[in-house]
């Protein structure tokens, strides 16, 4: 009940009980002019029926007020303890975002001068955020619409979701292009179009068709029966101004027009020799301009072989083979079974021994596609050509980097700080994604001053990549010592001096060139030479006999023994249990899938030469596994007890796995209490109950609960009590 409510109670119960005792002569009391009378020792309040404690109501600002309006009604500017109501009061009143104001009093967010947050979206240009317009809901990063043909340009303008202005600048007489569609022509604007394109036919050209010139020659015209021997043509106007005329087949044009009725008899300037569709001489066939030097398309897999011939431009018949076993690969439907010859080991389509994956001629080392963003991450996976398993993760939020369609406000995981898009603190610059410690390509020469070229690092801060120039102490782009004396004196001009034992110029390098192949002579060893930018030569060695590394590839214990004794050789020898070479591995193979019987196993050689063994999960193994099909029917081994997914004596429930000791989540307030329960690990049902009117608990929405919240709003008074659905009645109060 508000303070409004209880004191003009309390005036009307008082003059109720002075009219019975003569209320106008009674000392003790005051007739206000809003016509109510006080008991003391209350007050008239100045413009509101209503009796008050205190000085605040009386009309008059006295020490420790900051207002007094002469009531004391909430939300008209003063509150009803006196209390200027607003913006800049510290209290977040109605229509207000926050308050106080300023540049990061609440969260960090600025609070503008009428309590609103300034930002980018609220449809205010905020003064503490440089923006350049906003029109909230309206933001967008779309382009307007380009404008139409204007003289002087039109102009568009839209406001981004970064609150900058976008402008659009339509075409104009002075772009540069004969707008020839908006009715720009060399009458009205001759700087756009004077000369190739503009539509008319100037001096020095042969056509001019404006935005129909074209380099693309248009279609060869068809045969003509009519006329044999007068060829069809067609012609187009090029963006050069000049005619191409494309010319159509005829009789003379060397070609034998089969299709078109060309023969020996009407046309033997054609149709004489390979092409003409007549078999002739040695040749084997001749199918006349269907005649063709691509082969044909390979026949499917069959044994013995398929094959398919075609006549070639020689009238020679050329014939393709198919796919079929014995041809050394293991093509699509062969199997290590149907044929050994082709297919054994990984690419076979079979998985065998410690291969994650087999899909035969599918096996590729090109990974899949990142997938698109998605939370949690979306995967996509490939079987390599080493039959093991690639999986690709796609961009999320907690993935560390921000990405596109991420911003601070929707995961602030990845987005706060460096990377989010935004210049902050002493950040020199944020283009977030785009953000890269990848150089910009180094700029084109330039003589003097250099040109430079910038991007923002990973850490945002500003990198600038200087492009070549006389006085960088590089001899570059043609530079000479009489162009450049400065640069290309000494090391780098692309002249041995003095004590240099090389010089390439801009060529040196302090790059190594790539390691030579093993030298099939094993001694001496391969080397390949750069000259450094000292000047000096530097040699790479490449692998050979000799060099401590047992080349597996080249190299053997029986042709090099120097390199190819111990664990890694592809020997197994002394106390080794395996040696895969090059493939030994410290990492274990993937645990093989559910297996009810004895266990799956599989097994790599390590790099000491020892055999590890993973076995995967089985019934004996003492976990009971649900997911891979387990119970105490088929593993009464493993599934005995609690967690076994079956409700057995003495037990409440049993959900497995799913059993746990975390409280459920509490539905919202209700009145009957809302209940949630959960299988605890030993297999009791436990129930969570929600707040409710009852409880004894003084929940939001309630003005009381039982005691809890039970007072009179003045001190002192008594009678109030909780009556239903939890609301405090204090009609009763008295003293």
């Amino acid at each position: 009940m508000s303070w409004l409510r209880i004191t003009t109670l309390l005036a009307a119960l008082a003059c109720a009980l002075l009219a019975l005792a003569g209320c106008a002569t009674q000392p003790s009391s005051l007739t206000c002019s809003t016509g109510i009378v006080c008991p003391s020792p209350l007050k008239c309040a100045a413009v509101q029926a209503v009796c008050i404690e205190n000085n605040c109501g009386d009309g008059t600002v006295d020490v420790g007020e900051a207002c007094d309006d002469g009531n004391i009604i909430d939300g008209d500017g003063c509150s009803h303890d006196c209390k200027n109501e607003g913006c800049g009061n510290g209290t977040v009143d109605p229509g207000e975002d926050c308050d106080p104001p300023g540049p990061s009093t609440n969260g960090g967010t600025a609070c503008s001068p009428t309590c609103k947050f300034e930002v980018c979206g609220n449809g205010v240009i905020d003064g503490d955020t440089h923006e350049q317009c906003d029109d909230g809901t309206a933001n967008s990063d779309a382009a307007c619409t380009t404008p139409a043909y204007a003289n002087p340009p039109a102009t568009c303008s839209n406001c981004t979701t970064s609150c900058t202005i976008r402008t659009v600048v339509g075409p104009f007489c002075g772009d540069h292009i004969c707008e020839a569609a908006d009715g720009e022509d060399i009458t009205n604007c001759q700087e756009d179009c004077m000369g190739c394109g503009n539509g008319s036919i100037d001096p020095g050209e042969e056509c001019d068709n404006g935005s129909g010139n074209t380099d693309t020659p248009c279609a060869a015209p068809a045969y003509d029966t009519a006329t044999p021997n007068t060829p069809n043509t067609c012609s187009t106007c090029t963006t050069s101004c000049t005619i191409s005329t494309v010319l159509g087949p005829y009789c003379g044009d060397g070609t034998c027009q089969g299709g078109d009725g060309e023969t020996e008899t009407n046309c033997p300037a054609d149709c004489t020799g390979c092409g003409n569709g007549l078999l002739e001489g040695s040749e084997a066939c001749d199918n006349g301009t269907e005649n063709t030097d691509t082969p044909c398309t390979t026949p499917a897999y069959h044994n013995p072989p398929n094959t398919c011939s075609t006549c070639t431009t020689s009238c020679a018949i050329h014939t393709v083979e198919g796919p079929f076993c014995g041809n050394g690969t293991c093509d699509t439907g062969e199997t290590k079974l149907s044929c050994p010859a082709d297919c054994s080991g990984c690419g076979n389509g079979l998985l065998e021994g410690t291969e994650a994956c087999d899909n035969g001629a599918a096996n590729t080392d090109t990974k899949c596609a990142t997938p698109a963003y998605a939370n949690p991450p979306a995967t996509c996976s490939t079987c390599n050509t080493s039959c093991q398993i690639v999986t690709v993760e796609g961009p999320f939020c907690g993935n560390g980097t921000c990405d596109a369609t991420e911003t601070k406000l929707n995961c602030p995981a990845d987005c706060a700080g460096c990377g989010n898009g935004l210049i902050q603190g002493s950040e020199v610059c944020d283009d977030g994604a785009a953000n890269t410690n990848t150089p910009c390509p180094t700029p084109a020469y330039n003589a003097n001053p250099p040109n430079t070229c910038s991007y923002c690092t990973l850490s945002c801060a500003l990198d600038v990549v200087v492009g070549p120039f006389c006085g960088d102490h590089a001899c570059n782009n043609g530079e000479t010592i009489t162009s450049c004396p400065a640069d290309c004196s000494g090391c780098g001009n692309g002249v041995i001096n003095g004590t240099e034992a090389c010089d390439n110029g801009a060529a040196n390098t302090d790059t190594p060139c790539a390691a030579p192949a093993y030298a099939s002579l094993p001694n001496p060893p391969n080397t390949c030479t750069t000259c450094t930018t000292s000047c000096a030569i530097d040699v790479v060695v490449g692998p050979y006999c000799g060099d401590g590394v047992c080349e597996n590839t080249d190299e053997d214990e029986s042709n090099c023994p120097s390199d190819c004794t111990g664990c890694g050789n592809s020997l197994i020898e002394g106390t080794e249990e395996c040696d895969d070479g090059m493939a030994n591995t410290d990492t274990p193979c993937t645990t093989p899938a559910y297996n009810s019987t004895a266990p799956n196993t599989c097994t790599t050689c390590t790099t000491m030469c020892k055999l590890d063994t993973v076995v995967g999960p089985f019934c004996g193994d003492n976990s009971c596994d649900a997911t891979d099909g387990e119970t105490k029917i088929t593993c009464p081994h493993d599934c005995t007890g609690c967690g076994n997914g079956i409700k057995e004596s003495g037990e409440e429930c049993d959900n497995g796995a799913g059993n746990t000791n975390t409280k459920c989540t509490v539905s919202t307030y209700d009145n009957p209490p809302d209940t949630c329960s959960y299988c605890d690990t030993t297999c009791h049902l436990k129930t969570v109950v929600g707040s409710y009117c009852g409880d004894g608990v003084l929940d939001p929405g309630e003005t009381c609960d039982g005691t809890a919240g039970v007072a009179c709003p003045k001190p002192g008074d008594t009678g109030a009590f909780c009556g239903p659905m939890c609301m405090l009645d204090t009609v009763g109060c008295h003293s």
